[in-house]
């Protein structure tokens, strides 16, 4: 007799269990539904290890412009997802601190292959690590598509060079942005910023511009480089080191960095020449594919 009862207790524990997951799952799917814009997806099959394209932000706006931290995703747990930032806890700025508590909602963005994703994940605790700054968070069940790609895109980091038409003037601040050897390019109404790029694709890219300067220079910096800026591009790669591509940014955000301040930008092409596209095609689809070799595993031990 002890033993049935035993097993009817058992499985209304089981049956409330899981009755308490859906409804977890539930109420976490019409929350990101109703603060997004897009497509809902599982996110069971997004989170993949060593991928740098994420990017840490607050659920809502805190102060005019909220800064965002870049992150790569270090490990996925049943329960729990681990991210790795290039930062030492002691220099956050306030800003930053205030939404970094134990408990918040954070989004996390990332960029997939053909889509940005956006999903919600609650602060569980963060640590200093070896490499940086290590933040624990919940798995979330849901993702949402905010955007679609139209063609393959690769993480990559390389050296860049932008371009930025001179539209209006500028304040005095913005000489600490401008490196001194580039401050001749004024007179030719152009201004020149060495930049990291972080994703690539035939249709745009993303890259991050960073400021050992004061908090006012990263300012000026986001103000130089703001969305519907017209910029051009110079790739390192092979058949584009004469080229240079014309880019419209689509969106800044302010980020931070072991080295400081800095913007993280994404803009699109605009109008490339057919080969252009088809030499940046080439250079996604081999970076992918040594991706793809360097995942498989060996077949000898």
């Amino acid at each position: 007799m002890a033993a049935f009862w035993a097993a009817i207790v058992g499985a209304l524990s089981v049956t409330l269990i899981g009755l308490w997951q859906s409804s977890i799952r539930y109420y976490t799917w019409r929350r990101l539904k109703r603060r997004s814009e897009g497509m809902m997806v599982s996110a069971e099959l997004l989170w993949q290890t060593n991928n740098p394209c994420l990017v840490l932000r607050p659920p809502g706006e805190i102060g005019a412009e909220p800064i965002c931290i870049p992150a790569t995703l270090w490990a996925v747990k049943r329960y729990h997802l681990y991210f790795l930032s290039d930062l030492d806890k002691g220099c956050l700025p306030e800003t930053a601190v205030e939404w970094l508590q134990k408990g918040n909602l954070l989004f996390v963005e990332m960029t997939g292959e053909a889509a940005i994703y956006r999903a919600e994940v609650r602060l569980c605790g963060i640590r200093s690590h070896a490499q940086g700054l290590l933040i624990k968070t919940t798995r979330p069940f849901w993702a949402v598509r905010i955007q679609r790609r139209q063609y393959a895109r690769v993480a990559v980091a390389l050296p860049i060079v932008l371009e930025r038409m001179e539209e209006t003037s500028v304040h005095q601040i913005a000489e600490e942005v401008v490196k001194p050897s580039e401050r001749s390019d004024r007179q030719t109404q152009r201004q020149r910023f060495d930049a990291v790029l972080c994703d690539l694709s035939a249709g745009g890219f993303r890259a991050e511009l960073l400021c050992e300067g004061s908090p006012q220079a990263a300012a000026m910096l986001s103000e130089l480089l703001a969305p519907q800026t017209m910029v051009t591009v110079h790739l390192p790669i092979i058949g584009l080191e004469k080229a240079r591509l014309r880019a419209r940014v689509l969106t800044c955000d302010r980020i931070l960095a072991r080295c400081g301040l800095g913007v993280r930008i994404a803009c699109s092409f605009l109008a490339p020449e057919p080969w252009e596209q088809e030499e940046i095609m080439h250079f996604v689809f081999q970076k992918q594919r040594e991706e793809l070799q360097r995942r498989r595993p060996s077949r000898f031990v």
